[in-house]
């Protein structure tokens, strides 16, 4: 099965598109990649704590 994706286009802070860059380059990932995964890591976290409250 093929993915959907959707373009997203949003603003960062100069200096905090500066470090986010670093790090995609040291764990080397795109930016796309890197992002991916840490909003997958904190919804992750948010359905935990989520499920830990009820």
């Amino acid at each position: 099965m093929a993915k959907s994706e959707t373009q997203v286009n949003f603003r960062l802070p100069d200096n905090i598109l500066v470090r986010f860059k670093e790090e995609t380059q040291k764990e080397r990932r795109s930016q796309t990649a890197q992002l991916t995964l840490l909003v997958e890591e904190w919804l992750e976290k948010r359905e935990k704590l989520q499920g830990a409250k009820a």
